[in-house]
């Protein structure tokens, strides 16, 4: 209402404007002598025009409202309503067991189980990024610019670490994934070569470093044979005699120790053996014969087993 107002004024006022200019060029062709109380006039009037010409510049020059909704992007739109950020890419989830590291010479891995670890054995986790195909023409560890991924180390105190889910997401950022064991970019630069790189490989059985809790259980042994009710025999190593034993705890027998040898089923003198696949005696190398380390009847046949 207050807009209307004044716009209606500045229309009557630019009326009048008008009216005066027609005086005016009536004065100035001598139609009309101007008199006392009409330059009073005309100057009053024009004073009121220029008025109203200040006001409707006013009017044209403020703020108005609109029908029109805001939008992204607007000056001013309320924190509540600008549009979320963007969805970052669904961060890869860390094996349960670890990730291999491998160093960057490829002379060996270890198993890490820290997705935030920093080094292991004095040496930094860094990282090199590979196409899927682990080709190392096209593996790199540093980025478009050339900065090295994990800092250029040497020195080492350039060393910036990355976590485990940072260098997956650096790499993924660039369309590639985390160099593995059998392609660690070596020589690619950044002095990487002694040191760690972290990889997409979860660690497997066997693998050094692995948590006890992956490790596979052992095998389960066979079911224990039942010792015969009426005993077994036991024999003389070099084959001279034998003796019936009833007892399968016993370890000796008229002060000779029992120990036991493992054959094939077909009894083959070629394929028997006294010692394990590590050459140890199974029940103790008897020279002295403090050496014994006594099995059971049942111990003894598991073993062989």
């Amino acid at each position: 209402p207050h807009v209307r107002r004044r716009v209606g004024r500045h229309g009557q006022l630019l009326h009048l404007h008008r009216r005066l200019r027609v005086q005016r060029r009536r004065v100035q062709r001598g139609h009309r002598a101007p008199d006392a109380l009409a330059r009073v006039l005309l100057h009053d009037d024009v004073r009121e025009a220029a008025a109203a010409e200040h006001e409707a510049d006013e009017v044209h020059h403020g703020l108005q409202w609109t029908g029109e909704e805001c939008q992204a992007g607007d000056a001013g739109l309320p924190a509540a309503c600008a549009p979320p950020p963007p969805t970052p890419a669904p961060t890869k989830e860390f094996p349960t067991c670890g990730v291999r590291i491998s160093l960057g010479n490829g002379a060996g891995f270890h198993c890490e189980d820290d997705p935030s670890a920093t080094e292991h054995a004095g040496k930094k986790i860094v990282f090199a990024c590979c196409d899927a195909d682990m080709r190392y023409s096209t593996c790199t560890r540093a980025d478009a610019d050339g900065e090295c991924y994990a800092g250029f180390l040497n020195p080492v105190s350039n060393f910036a670490p990355k976590t485990w889910h940072e260098a997956t997401n650096v790499c993924a950022a660039e369309g590639k994934v985390l160099c593995g064991v059998e392609q660690p970019c070596m020589n690619k630069g950044c002095h990487y070569n002694g040191h760690y790189q972290w990889t997409g490989e979860e660690c497997q059985a066997g693998d050094a470093g692995l948590p006890a809790a992956c490790a596979p259980p052992p095998p389960t042994p066979a079911p224990t044979k039942e010792f015969p009710t009426c005993g077994v025999r036991i024999s003389l190593g070099n084959g001279a005699g034998f003796h019936c034993e009833d007892d399968p705890s016993a370890t000796e027998h008229a002060g000779k120790k029992i120990v036991f040898a493992c054959c094939d089923a077909d009894m083959r003198y070629s394929t028997c053996t006294r010692a394990d696949a590590d050459g140890e005696c199974y029940a103790g190398f008897l020279n002295p014969v403090s050496n014994f380390a006594p099995k059971t009847w049942h111990e003894a046949t598991n073993v062989c087993a």
